[in-house]
């Protein structure tokens, strides 16, 4: 469509984008991100700003249902207390059939032990609107349902101590741009409204 911005992923960064993902169709996520944990500290440079260290990987797999409804699995490692994450969703209209917006509704539940009794449920609007067909906004707001620290969330592995969760509310807000064809520059934010 000559005024609808084509994203490749379902995500920007960590953002959604309300991607439509077609009927019998896959999205493969795998994440490599660098534990060093300062890359502009002295020294950084000796460790190539991070690249020196050991990394953290996980994968995930989306998977479209049917035209408008998408499920998918994601998975981290120990270091983060072997996480796995359930989710599912549904593409609520889309620009390119002709709706002022693409917008997606996604439900996720997160956790260790088997989510027998820590667990955190999330709950995402993600809304996208182009720009032509060079660029895209995103906005994402999201409540999550007895959230808890990271340091907690990797300790539930080692520790079966229950911790009491909070609810937490973020704004997300994101851009794409083409600068070249096959080249986009990105940034997105996430604000923490409330909450920890």
């Amino acid at each position: 469509e000559p005024e609808t911005y084509y994203t490749e992923d379902i995500v920007l960064w960590n953002l959604p984008t309300a991607h439509h993902l077609p009927r019998n169709s896959m999205m493969i996520d795998f994440t490599h991100r660098f534990a060093f944990s300062e890359v502009f500290e002295p020294g950084a440079v000796s460790n190539l700003f991070g690249l020196d260290g050991f990394s953290i990987s996980a994968l995930g797999l989306t998977y479209g249902i049917t035209d408008r409804w998408f499920a998918g699995i994601y998975r981290t490692p120990t270091t983060f207390g072997r996480i796995l994450q359930l989710s599912t969703g549904l593409q609520l209209t889309r620009e390119n059939a002709g709706h002022p917006l693409s917008s997606s509704i996604r439900v996720g539940v997160e956790g260790t032990d088997h989510f027998r009794s820590k667990y955190i449920t999330s709950l995402e609007l993600a809304l996208a609107r182009s720009i032509k067909n060079r660029a895209q906004v995103y906005f994402t707001p999201t409540v999550s349902f007895n959230n808890r620290p990271l340091t907690v969330v990797a300790n539930d592995v080692f520790d079966p101590t229950p911790v009491d969760g909070k609810t937490t509310t973020a704004l997300g807000a994101g851009l794409s741009v083409d600068i070249r064809p096959t080249v986009a520059i990105l940034g997105e934010a996430i604000f923490r409204v409330d909450g920890r």
